[in-house]
């Protein structure tokens, strides 16, 4: 089973009003090993996972009342991809309440998104962070 990740971060424009500090002259300084940080509510990121053989499931429970995104309302802590992909990258876990905004380039429709999860070998989710 293929589980790898790649962040999209959301470009934050800064206050003019905010306070220099030399703790964030670098980036890097702010980031912890790895280059990545902790997502932050808002932030959006991608999650790329492969169903291997077909028979593992993906995982968790989602609300789809909006009919535009998937909300994350349980993962299952047993077995799934997203458990997978949890225990791998721990710096970018899915959580509870956050949103899937596309699955594999469908977005705004959640019966096709949960289609495209239920059908396709190999899923690409975009998520934004609760």
């Amino acid at each position: 089973e293929e589980v790898c990740a790649r962040k999209i971060m959301s470009d934050t424009p800064q206050s003019p009003h905010s306070v220099a500090s030399s703790q964030f002259d670098s980036p890097r300084k702010a980031e912890p090993a790895g280059g990545f940080r902790a997502q932050r509510t808002g932030d959006t990121f991608k999650v790329f996972l492969s169903k291997g053989n077909g028979s593992v499931p993906l995982g968790i429970d989602v609300n789809f009342a909006d009919k535009r995104t998937l909300m994350v309302v349980s993962i299952h802590v047993v077995e799934g991809m997203v458990l997978t992909w949890n225990q791998q990258n721990p710096d970018m876990q899915v959580q509870v309440g956050d949103r899937i905004l596309a699955v594999n380039g469908v977005q705004d429709n959640t019966q096709l998104m949960i289609a495209a999860c239920k059908a396709a070998p190999q899923l690409e989710l975009v998520l934004m962070r609760a």
